[in-house]
Formats: structure tokens, C-alpha cells, sequence
């Protein structure tokens, strides 16, 4: 992951409050995101922690009707690839969390998401930052 300067990180900063009055924003802002910090893919999305079924807001990097499809077809899987519920819920919130530093290889490496979506593809860590939560979504 790269290190944004601190006029560039503001700038992005403003973009994001902007999605709040302007939200078909969020693929553009999401796409200068990516190529300031080198990522591969960025989502925005809602996961519930109860049916383990996520909507996928906007994305860059990927498809969106396909990332929407993942949600669903691979919630479970996605939800468990951050280390289960229980564990999302106790990432403070606005702290980006690395998967590989956050979750065991082997769960990584065992994970049906991983292994038919995201190594295919070339991918092989993610970075999350949980914005809002309460009991039932993050």
C-alpha cells in the first residue's frame, strides 16, 4: 500500500464528503482512491453480520453488477475471509485493517471467495475500513 501525500489524502477527503450530497460520485472518488494507494479493486458496499448478504454500492477497479453478484453468492465466505462476525465486529471503526495481518494464511488460503474469485484474478490481500456499525451491519 502507498502513502498518500497529505494534500492528496485532504483532497480525497473532500471527494468523499462530497458523495454525501453528490453519492453517483463514489466510482470516481473510489477510482482516485485506487490509484493513490495502488489497489487492484475498491467497493463500497453494506454487509449484514445477521444473513451474511452484502450490497455493493459502487466499485471501481471490477464490475459492478458482477461484485453485487459476489455479495450474495459468496457472503458467508467474505464475511469469514475477515475473520467471522464476532471478529468484524470488534475492528474499530475508521482504522483500515489489513487481511493478512488480521486473519490466519490458512483461512485466507482456505476460503471458497479466495480461491474461485479473488487468486484468480491476481489478488491476494484486501484492506477494509469499517465507517458505521451497529449490532446487525457494518
Amino acid at each position: 500500500m502507498q502513502q498518500a501525500s497529505v494534500e492528496k489524502f485532504s483532497d480525497l477527503i473532500g471527494s468523499i464528503y462530497d458523495c454525501v450530497i453528490a453519492p453517483e460520485g463514489w466510482t470516481e472518488v473510489l477510482d482516485q482512491i485506487c490509484a493513490e494507494f495502488g489497489f487492484a479493486t475498491g467497493a463500497l458496499s453494506v454487509a449484514s453480520l445477521t444473513n451474511m448478504k452484502a450490497v455493493v454500492n459502487a466499485v471501481s477497479g471490477s464490475d459492478l453488477a458482477q461484485m453485487a453478484q459476489n455479495a450474495v453468492g459468496y457472503g458467508p465466505d467474505i464475511i469469514e475471509l475477515w475473520g467471522g462476525a464476532e471478529r468484524i465486529r470488534q475492528y474499530p471503526l475508521g482504522e483500515p485493517i489489513v487481511q493478512s495481518q488480521a486473519v490466519r494464511p490458512d483461512v485466507i488460503s482456505s476460503n471458497r471467495y479466495y480461491r474461485e474469485w479473488a487468486m484468480p484474478k491476481g489478488l491476494f490481500d484486501a484492506v477494509a475500513v469499517g465507517l458505521v456499525r451497529d449490532r446487525t451491519m457494518v
